[in-house]
């Protein structure tokens, strides 16, 4: 089974997952194939984000809310 990786963090919800948006407000969820790749799309000061292995069912369970 192939893995994915996200960016993220544990806030006073629990798990929080990197988003960006869009100019038009589209919620966008950057996926990498590689802990490195997903390391170096944040810069050094990127805080408390870190990349986090993921499966794909995990990927397709993700909603609105992340």
């Amino acid at each position: 089974m192939p893995w994915y990786w996200l960016l993220s963090k544990y806030g006073a919800l629990g798990l929080k997952v990197f988003v960006e948006k869009t100019p038009t407000e589209e919620v966008i969820v950057p996926v990498f194939g590689s802990a490195d790749g997903a390391a170096g799309y944040l810069s050094e000061s990127a805080g408390p984000w870190k990349p986090r292995k993921t499966s794909r069912g995990e990927l397709v369970s993700l909603d609105g809310d992340v």
